[in-house]
């Protein structure tokens, strides 16, 4: 896993529920934008979700044929609260609580 900033911590890295891939999100708590990165075992098709608390989906990107997706996702006009980022790969999924203030 690279080292993509050094506002990254170890309590920003999350491992997929399968251990095929890793992911960091920060900042976190999120004021405007969220940078999230990830790593799979093997090239995939994958979709990321955030999600409110209520279970509704907010945002959705996909990705064609990686193994490291990264990206900064605007949360600026999201209300404050909790959220979660989930990145489905297809053979993992990774699972991220973010704070939005």
């Amino acid at each position: 896993f690279k080292r993509i900033s050094k506002e990254i911590t170890e309590n920003d890295i999350v491992a997929g529920l399968n251990g095929g891939s890793i992911m960091a999100s920060y900042p976190n708590p999120v004021d405007t934008k969220v940078n999230v990165y990830a790593e799979f075992a093997e090239t995939s098709d994958i979709t990321v979700k955030i999600v409110d608390l209520l279970g509704n989906t907010t945002v959705v990107d996909h990705g064609f044929g990686l193994n490291v997706y990264e990206k900064s996702i605007d949360m600026s006009n999201f209300t404050s609260g909790v959220y979660v980022i989930v990145i489905d790969s297809g053979n993992d999924s990774i699972v991220k609580r973010v704070i939005k203030q």
